[in-house]
C-alpha cells in the first residue's frame, strides 16, 4: 500500500515488464523544520533563491527520469509536484512506503535501495512482470506479479480490528505449521488422538515401576488428557464419555483413534486427514514440561 498525492489519476495504471527504482529519498518541497533567516538586497536574488530551491527538485526528478526507471518507490515522500511529473512521462510512483515493503519489493524485483542520485547504476534497478494499481475494497494498492522471487500477498479483510487481528494471527500459525512441516515430513494424529497415545503407553510403562517413579509417571500420563478434555469441552460433548472411550481404544488397539468434534464420536484422525506436524508436538510437550519443573523446583510457591 502506498501514500497517493494530487495527480495520481493521471498516471498509468499497468506497467508490463517495467524497470523498477526504489529510493530512500524526498521529493517534496517542504517549510524548513527549524528557524531561519535570510537577508536578501534585491527582488532579483529573491528570485535566485526560491528558483534554487526548485532546480534541486527537479533535477532529482529529471535523474529518475533519465534511468528509465517506469515503477518508483520511496520510503520517504513524494510530493504532488513530483508526482504530476512522473505522470506526465508516464511514470508511476508511490510515496510513505514502509521499510517491511520495501526489503520485501527489492527481494523479488531485485532492485536496490539508494539513498543518492548522484549516478543510478542498472544494477540498481530492478523489474517484474507486472505492476498494476488496484483499489481493494476503500484502499487504492499497487500489485507487483511475476516477480524473480516467487511471493505470495495475502489480503484480510473484515468487519472490525479484533476480527483481523485474530484471523491474521491463526493464518501466520498455519502458515508456520506448513512451514515445519517442509522441513521435516514426519506427522502424527491430531485430533487429541497422540496425546491419547502417549498417555496410555505411559500409564502402562508405569506399571512396570514402583514407588515415587510410578506416581509421577502416572500423574505425567494423565496431565496429557487435558488436551482431549479441552477439546470436548469447547465443542460441547460429554467428555467423561469420550475420554473413556478412547482409553480402551489406545490400551487395546495401536491406533490414533481421537475426537470427532462435528459428530460427537471417536473417529480415526490418519484416516480423516486431521494431522500435526511431529517437530511441533514434540515442542509443545518440552516447553509444557520444563515450565512444570521450573514451578517444581520453586520452594516458596503455597499450593491451596
Amino acid at each position: 500500500r502506498v501514500f497517493f498525492k494530487q495527480g495520481f489519476e493521471k498516471k498509468k495504471k499497468k506497467h508490463y515488464y517495467p524497470l523498477i527504482l526504489l529510493i530512500d529519498i524526498e521529493l517534496e518541497i517542504k517549510a524548513e523544520k527549524i528557524n531561519s533567516e535570510v537577508k536578501i538586497n534585491s527582488i532579483t536574488k529573491y528570485k535566485q533563491f526560491i528558483d534554487a530551491e526548485w532546480s534541486i527538485i527537479y533535477e532529482k526528478l529529471d535523474r529518475i527520469t533519465r534511468s528509465q526507471a517506469k515503477v518508483v518507490f520511496s520510503k520517504q515522500a513524494i510530493g504532488d509536484l513530483a508526482t504530476q511529473y512522473f505522470s506526465e512521462r508516464g511514470v508511476s510512483a508511490g510515496g510513505r512506503i514502509s521499510a517491511d515493503d520495501m526489503i520485501r519489493i527489492s527481494k523479488g524485483t531485485n532492485a536496490k535501495i539508494i539513498s543518492s542520485l548522484g549516478i543510478i547504476h542498472s544494477s540498481h534497478i530492478g523489474t517484474c512482470g507486472l505492476v498494476e494499481e488496484k483499489q481493494i475494497g476503500n484502499e487504492r494498492f499497487i500489485l507487483i506479479s511475476g516477480c524473480i522471487t516467487e511471493s505470495v500477498t495475502i489480503f484480510i479483510r473484515g468487519s472490525n480490528l479484533k476480527v483481523l487481528d485474530e484471523t491474521s494471527r491463526c493464518l501466520n500459525d498455519g502458515i508456520m505449521i506448513v512451514n515445519r512441516l517442509m522441513k521435516n515430513q514426519k506427522i502424527v494424529g491430531g485430533a487429541g488422538s497422540v496425546e491419547m497415545k502417549l498417555s496410555s503407553k505411559l500409564r502402562r510403562y508405569a506399571q512396570t515401576l514402583t514407588g515415587k517413579e510410578q506416581t509421577i509417571l502416572g500423574k505425567f500420563a494423565k496431565s496429557l488428557e487435558i488436551i482431549p478434555k479441552v477439546l470436548c469441552k469447547n465443542s460441547g460433548i460429554d467428555q467423561l464419555k469420550i475420554i473413556s472411550i478412547l482409553r480402551k481404544k489406545h490400551s487395546n488397539f495401536d491406533g490414533w483413534d481421537g475426537i470427532d468434534i462435528e459428530n460427537g464420536r471417536v473417529f480415526d484422525a490418519m484416516e480423516n486427514y486431521i494431522w500435526e506436524p511431529l517437530n511441533v508436538k514434540i515442542n509443545a510437550i518440552q516447553a509444557a514440561t520444563e515450565a512444570a519443573c521450573s514451578l517444581l523446583s520453586i520452594d516458596s510457591i503455597s499450593l491451596e
